[in-house]
């Protein structure tokens, strides 16, 4: 490790509060209280500028100021930055890059001193969702500060998640664990799975979003009866017949006491945590892994991502062997391939399909039962690949012919291969 001097960071970042952590010395995670409260740690993601001043209002401060003529309040700078914009102040124009670059010159500054450090070695920073023009505002913002983009991550809240289970203790993760996270957005149920018997640690997130069925609209309006109807319902269906040993519950939508006593409910034979700061203690642990290191001992799917290989079994070189048409922690969305293979003495295809929680695999076998079986090597097929669902795999085959030797027959194969 560097030396002491030195600072690992994670921020959990969000258009209207933002979180701010440290990885200390001594090997804990500071929350950093920037309030006149030193128990309130969400900072208002926002700026003040003031006519006349180069010395810009941050966080609290800023929130608490009123805007008027001579006052600009900056309250939407990541969703500026989501969609590579910019804001005119004062008769000046600011890209969004400036101004993440003014807010995180204020947080950093602010962690140093409390934390007692000369330097940022590292920062990782979490958020819900991060497109292509947020990150490379995120990252030129950075670079302002003298953060190179080698010192920066930027991951999301579900990888947060993963980050801080793991780094409990392994009592709390002995089971499945699940996670409510209820905020404006909607109400989102995520539930983690952890292959032991893998080197490295394999952990596998499910994401179910419930917010058809509960929404924050019902706690603005005061309707308990009905949220706390709705909750336990959901959350009895999310946790039926499931292994769970920890629950958390997240979200500005479980800050009141309107759950205190369904939660209750949920506690035989399980843990139950609330908190507002899961995300940005996972970000600090994973600031710690990727710049200390560690992250290799660590195999981390997101519920975008596929949860398995699939390979196909062929004779190549004088022996069997398993081509790969789809790799585990591949997006979903964008997996897709394509093979063509000649068949020899058989109408079946043998895909096997590795899960990356298990050690074992399973073994998959379309039959084409109208393809003729030949001994002569004649039959060409075209294997695709498609998955419309992270656990539905779509193979169609197709008959290509054998150019002048044998016409195609124009026969198409398709099954449905769950994963």
């Amino acid at each position: 490790m560097e030396d002491e001097r030195s600072v690992l960071v994670g921020i959990d970042l969000a258009n209207d509060y933002s979180q701010i952590c440290y990885y200390s010395a001594g090997g804990s995670y500071v929350s950093v209280s920037l309030s006149k409260d030193p128990l309130k740690y969400r900072i208002p993601t926002m700026l003040c500028a003031v006519a006349g001043s180069s010395d810009w209002l941050f966080g609290e401060e800023a929130a608490l100021t009123s805007p008027g003529e001579t006052v600009v309040r900056i309250d939407n700078i990541v969703e500026l930055a989501s969609n590579d914009s910019s804001m005119e102040i004062f008769g000046r124009n600011y890209p969004a890059d400036i101004l993440l670059e003014r807010y995180f010159r204020r947080m950093l500054a602010s962690v140093r001193q409390k934390a007692g450090a000369e330097r940022i070695r590292g920062v990782v920073l979490t958020m819900k969702e991060c497109n292509d023009a947020l990150r490379k505002n995120l990252y030129a913002a950075f670079t302002l500060l003298g953060l190179p983009a080698d010192r920066i991550r930027i991951i999301r809240h579900t990888e947060s998640f993963m980050y801080y289970v793991v780094e409990q203790n392994c009592d709390i993760w002995i089971n499945d664990v699940g996670l409510f996270d209820f905020d404006l957005d909607g109400f989102v149920f995520y539930k983690l799975s952890f292959g032991r018997k893998t080197r490295p640690l394999t952990v596998l997130v499910e994401r179910t979003d419930l917010s058809d069925e509960i929404s924050f609209d019902m706690l603005s309006s005061g309707e308990m009866d009905r949220l706390i109807y709705a909750f336990e319902n959901v959350a009895a269906m999310m946790l039926q017949k499931q292994m769970i040993s920890a629950l958390y519950f997240t979200g500005c939508g479980f800050e009141s006491a309107w759950a205190d006593e369904s939660l209750k409910k949920f506690c035989s034979g399980r843990r139950i945590f609330r908190g507002q700061n899961l995300y940005v203690k996972g970000a600090g642990y994973a600031a710690k892994l990727a710049f200390d290191g560690g992250r290799e001992e660590y195999r981390f799917i997101d519920s975008e991502e596929l949860s398995s290989d699939i390979m196909l079994r062929v004779y190549k070189d004088g022996g069997y062997d398993e081509i790969k048409l789809a790799g585990c922690g591949e997006p979903y969305e964008g997996a897709y391939s394509k093979v063509e293979v000649i068949m020899d003495k058989t109408n079946e295809l043998d895909f096997i399909v590795h899960n990356a929680l298990k050690k074992d695999f399973i073994c998959a076998i379309m039959t084409l039962d109208t393809l003729s079986v030949r001994q002569d090597r004649t039959t060409r097929l075209e294997i695709e690949l498609k998955f419309p669902k992270r656990d539905v795999c779509v193979i169609t085959v197709r008959d290509l012919g054998f150019g002048e030797i044998r016409s195609s027959g124009y026969q198409i194969w398709e099954q449905v291969l769950k994963i």
